[in-house]
């Protein structure tokens, strides 16, 4: 004789299951913002931050960066500070890893700012490295040749490239984790809409960074 048997379990409860997710980024209060900079004279390749991808492997980038740490706040779906089981999540720009990751806060240190290569240094004094911007250094031993390890020295043996007056926008789009921000935008971000000055103003002994951040509401 065969037994069939027959389920008696019933659903006694349900619940909604709401998932967070990085959405966009928050416009700051003040919409412009000001950083004072120095340079420093760096070897750049993609393990660094700012990163350069796609140099060959021992192949590093020397540059003056001048970079003003510039908090940025990612926001929820609901325009809520991310939670803090964001924290430790990769940030990347247009796919890359730029080596910054969300803190407890829901935010992130963008580094804002050019590199400039010394090549662009005009001034016919200037001590500049014999070279081109790219030089090989071994990516076993690590070991630099003598103008990298000059170059990147502090201080530096070699002269700071300068920043020349100059205003552009970021043109960068954001992911947090697999996330890209801002997806009603295309992708296209309240980072990448900033308007960005870089030079010195008259009087003024430092480099400055200037920002202005877009309407939130354009």
């Amino acid at each position: 004789m065969l037994a069939t048997q027959v389920s008696t379990k019933k659903v006694i409860s349900s619940a909604t299951v709401l998932v967070l997710e990085p959405y966009s980024v928050q416009v700051p209060t003040n919409a412009v913002q000001k950083f004072s900079v120095a340079g420093r004279n760096r070897s750049l390749d993609a393990s660094t931050s700012p990163a350069v991808t796609g140099l060959p492997q021992g192949v590093v980038v020397l540059a003056t960066v001048y970079a003003a740490p510039v908090p940025v706040t990612v926001l929820d779906q609901f325009t809520h500070p991310l939670d803090p089981i964001f924290a430790g999540t990769a940030v990347t720009e247009d796919g890359d890893d730029i080596h910054l990751s969300i803190d407890a806060s829901g935010s992130y240190l963008d580094p804002v700012g050019p590199g400039i290569s010394p090549s662009n240094n005009q001034n016919p004094a200037a001590h500049k490295p014999p070279q081109d911007s790219y030089h090989e250094y071994d990516a076993t031993t690590k070991v630099m040749s003598p103008v990298v390890a000059g170059w990147i020295s502090v201080p530096s043996k070699y002269d700071l490239a300068p920043i020349y007056n100059t205003y552009g926008q970021s043109n960068t789009n954001v992911e947090v984790g697999t996330h890209r921000l801002e997806p009603q935008l295309g992708g296209t971000t309240s980072i990448s809409k900033r308007g960005v000055y870089l030079g010195s103003y008259t009087g003024d002994p430092q480099y400055n960074i200037l920002i202005n951040w877009p309407d939130p509401k354009q």
